[in-house]
């Protein structure tokens, strides 16, 4: 390596070195590694964060899709208050199948989350990477724009498996004889465009909400980094810190896109026993407004707040571990700048 090449590299931060990625300081092995490792981190913060607020994610969409429980028992009554309607839906779902009813569903979950979250990451780091100033940070801009190309994308690849657990989770017990059933039920229905349900309503939401979640929580911890750790020091936030970051990010994601979750929801679940039947989008948000008003299209969430704030946090944290975990046992060039 030339001493200019020296001096360059003693210059930037170690978060900048990707930015330098067409000088020869690196090899294209290293390269694909790191991506791969970005990739499993974001698969394993899948797992652990759904499986562990399964139970409030059931109790979210319960209250999201219908007045009524499978067991036909009012919880969305308005003279209910939340915390009520929370113990309502909860005990609802208990009876009709006892504990393991509250994770009904969570293998479509896993299975729609786990290549979800794998892809989130990596387009994320991937287009971060790419747009970015050469030996500078993303600007919260670029952070936004590459957390919203993210969103989409994962979202488009995986939807049809949440549909399949949508449906899962609100459907009472014994409705369906598992994932592939409720599928083929699903498309039996309406064909590829029920699978698709509802897909324009998600993008809108999802959306600006990964691109606020991922923007957010990355200007955070890069804020963190730069002002309270040592110069050259590992680039490791305390756990404490990655969860209260998670949770600032995610809870400012979901306050916008939870309407537009709820008409989701909601488009989803027509067709099923029980269920309104609604004429598009459009007619959600009439029919809520017509029957709530403007509070109706907030509807279940505090039941969202409690699993979403708490699943991005973990996730969040679990990703960071994993990829560190990572990178000690394969040794690649960190993706360190997400």
């Amino acid at each position: 390596m030339c001493i200019r090449d020296r001096l360059m590299l003693d210059a930037l931060q170690i978060d900048d070195i990707p930015a330098v990625i067409d000088q020869p300081v690196r090899d294209p092995g290293e390269q694909r590694t790191s991506g791969k490792l970005v990739f499993c981190a974001g698969a394993v913060s899948g797992i652990v964060s759904r499986t562990l607020t399964a139970p409030l994610d059931r109790i979210k969409l319960m209250l999201q899709a219908s007045p009524r429980t499978p067991t036909g028992k009012a919880v969305l009554r308005r003279r209910r208050g939340a915390r009520s309607r929370l113990l309502a839906a909860g005990r609802a779902i208990y009876k009709d199948g006892g504990p393991r009813s509250f994770w009904q569903g969570n293998g479509a979950n896993l299975l729609k989350v786990v290549p979800e979250s794998a892809v989130r990451f990596w387009c994320y780091d991937a287009i971060s990477a790419q747009i970015k100033e050469p030996g500078c940070q993303p600007t919260v801009l670029q952070r936004l724009f590459a957390g919203m190309v993210a969103g989409a994308v994962s979202q488009a690849v995986v939807y049809p498996l949440d549909v399949t657990k949508t449906r899962l989770a609100i459907a009472a017990s014994g409705q369906y004889n598992g994932i592939w059933n409720c599928l083929t039920s699903t498309f039996a229905e309406g064909g590829i465009r029920k699978c698709y349900g509802g897909l324009g309503v998600a993008l809108l939401a999802i959306v600006p909400a990964s691109g606020i979640d991922l923007a957010v929580y990355n200007t955070l911890r890069r804020h963190y980094i730069d002002t309270v750790l040592p110069e050259g020091a590992p680039e490791r936030v305390p756990i404490g810190y990655t969860l209260s970051f998670g949770v600032a990010s995610s809870t400012c994601g979901a306050l916008v896109a939870y309407p537009l979750t709820l008409i989701r929801t909601k488009l989803i679940a027509q067709g099923m026993p029980g269920m309104q039947q609604f004429n598009g989008p459009v007619d959600v948000v009439r029919t809520i407004l017509g029957q709530s008003g403007p509070t109706g299209l907030y509807r279940g969430m505090l039941p969202a707040l409690l699993k979403s704030v708490p699943a991005m946090s973990i996730g969040y944290a679990a990703f960071e571990f994993s990829k560190r975990f990572g990178s000690s046992m394969m040794n690649p060039v960190s993706y360190t700048h997400l």
